[in-house]
């Protein structure tokens, strides 16, 4: 793996990932209820391209239905510890590459690229999304989901002076290795600028307070955060999803 991208993925898989972490109920929950949007745009025979092991929510969902489907999954993972329980947990059809996203070239290889909450943690997104481009076949689908800087706990922490700008990254940001947050108005720019059509975007999880200050909301207080964020504008919700298309 070539040092240049500069990432210490070992160390945030260590201080988050494989930490048991307070938080981490919070966060699983909001990637399992993402889950069916994501299952969504799984077509049967597909090749799939998956940015990411993370606490492995991805892969046990693709393991749950890459043989119905007759799916060829392809995982990627940065950290040693984290790219060793996928490559123990996954089946024949699921090949595990330790690798930098930015490395990885297959051209023209996939019909569906999965990079849920992975374009806050790269240097360059618009270097990855390049990377992505030329490794997906024509017509293929890149389906990810990104945190959005204008979030409601982010509006009331600028509001109470917990921090200057929306946009500014918390402690737990740098805990889990984010660069970044965006907006629907970044996020549409980072695409404008690319070779991939954006085609919709998508808000989830309604988020009034910080991760740490949620600690003790009960599980069915957390679902409907979830239900009702299909209620309210995108520019309210914690996480954006978004769809793009290869077209030529």
């Amino acid at each position: 793996m070539n040092d240049k991208f500069n990432y210490d993925l070992e160390a945030i898989a260590t201080n988050y990932h494989n930490s048991s972490s307070s938080d981490m109920h919070i966060e699983n929950a909001m990637q399992q209820f993402e889950w069916p949007w994501i299952q969504n745009q799984i077509k049967k025979n597909s090749s799939i391209l998956d940015l990411g092991y993370g606490d492995g929510i991805s892969l046990r969902n693709l393991m749950a239905i890459s043989e119905s489907l007759n799916l060829k999954v392809t995982l990627l993972e940065g950290a040693p510890t984290l790219a060793k329980k996928a490559l123990a947990q996954s089946v024949n059809n699921i090949e595990v590459i330790l690798t930098y996203f930015e490395e990885f070239k297959k051209n023209n290889a996939f019909d569906l690229i999965i990079a849920s909450h992975v374009l806050e943690h790269v240097n360059q997104p618009e270097v990855l999304l390049d990377v992505l481009f030329d490794n997906a076949k024509v017509g293929a689908e890149l389906i990810g989901i990104v945190p959005n800087k204008d979030s409601i706990h982010r509006r009331l922490a600028v509001i109470m002076g917990l921090q200057e700008k929306r946009d500014d990254l918390s402690e737990r940001d740098h805990r889990v290795g984010h660069l970044r947050v965006f907006g629907t108005d970044t996020l549409s720019a980072l695409f404008k600028n690319s070779n991939w059509e954006l085609v919709s975007m998508k808000g989830f999880f309604l988020k009034p307070l910080s991760n740490s200050q949620m600690l003790s909301y009960s599980d069915s207080l957390i679902d409907a955060l979830f239900k009702v964020a299909e209620e309210i504008p995108i520019d309210l919700c914690a996480n954006i999803g978004f769809i793009a298309r290869k077209v030529r």
